[in-house]
């Protein structure tokens, strides 16, 4: 009884201490919340297409030839369309199977990536803009990735991406291989429900 009397005698004489380390708690735990909530609140029921080019060392995965990967597929009149063929002549060298970049379909309802056939994607609707109808759009950045030993530099950079509305983003998974000097995917569009 004397040790409980004694803790509210401490709680009282200590009471300006205590709330000066509660205050700034509750506002750091209050704003995680905030941020993570709203973070939730970003998403999407349109799934979106993109490629990316998951052979290394081959004309796909060069930069070189950004213009040829990223104008590989595109979208007419709401349906996707192959701007080239395998064993056509482009830039005075012939397409092989392994220059054609991978089409993959995000879903954001369980945020997972799965490669497609362009034969299972020709007779979808796609909205060839790069807002969904919900008004959400895909972000991507790069991050340095730490690895070194304090001031040495270590694991190079790791792209992310998010789903973004307004002032909000959500990080995603997006299958990629995408390094430091080239655009890891190629967002093709929305499908459309």
């Amino acid at each position: 009884m004397q040790s409980l009397e004694k803790l509210k005698k401490n709680i009282q004489k200590n009471f300006y201490v205590i709330l000066a380390f509660l205050i700034p708690l509750i506002l750091i735990i209050s704003v995680a919340l905030n941020i993570y909530f709203s973070a939730l609140s970003v998403n999407s029921s349109h799934e979106f297409i993109y490629t990316s080019c998951m052979k290394k060392n081959t004309d796909c995965d060069n930069s070189y030839r950004e213009n040829y990967k990223e104008n590989f597929y595109s979208v007419s009149n709401k349906k996707i369309i192959k701007n080239f063929e395998e064993g056509q002549v482009v830039d005075e060298k012939e397409i092989e199977k392994r220059d054609i970049p991978n089409l993959f379909i995000y879903n954001p309802e369980n945020n997972s990536s799965r490669e497609v056939l362009f034969e299972e994607i020709e007779n979808l609707k796609i909205r060839e803009q790069i807002t969904s109808p919900e008004g959400v759009i895909l972000l991507y950045d790069f991050d340095r990735n730490p690895g070194g030993f304090l001031l040495f530099e270590g694991g190079g950079y790791d792209y992310e991406f998010f789903l973004a509305k307004e002032n909000k983003k959500r990080k995603i998974n997006l299958i990629s291989n995408g390094t430091r000097w080239e655009k890891p995917i190629h967002f093709i569009g929305w499908i459309e429900n």
